[in-house]
């Protein structure tokens, strides 16, 4: 369950492909709306679902070990996506 439009794409990352990538990628999406606060990923979970951001933004939040402080690792607009550990065929999201 991947998030994009119908029609052309809004992600940069997606736009940026070749033809042949995209098309093979666009066959896998599916388009999904997202409420403010949805979890998207949690800390040393599988990533099960890529999230192509077409509008708004996601922030990545690092939680501390013990104290559970947090603080924001990332910003992630419509030229990126989640799961980045899985593309670096990481088993589970460091953050």
């Amino acid at each position: 369950m991947v998030a994009r439009r119908l029609r052309g794409t809004g992600n940069r990352f997606i736009a940026s492909l070749n033809r042949a990538d995209r098309t093979q990628l666009e066959a896998l999406l599916k388009p999904v709306e997202l409420k403010v606060r949805t979890r998207l990923e949690s800390t040393n979970s599988k990533v099960d679902v890529i999230y192509f951001l077409e509008r708004g933004i996601a922030s990545v939040i690092g939680t501390g070990t013990g104290d559970r402080r947090q603080g924001k690792v990332a910003i992630i607009g419509r030229e990126g996506l989640t799961g980045v550990s899985f593309l670096l065929c990481v088993e589970r999201s460091r953050y």
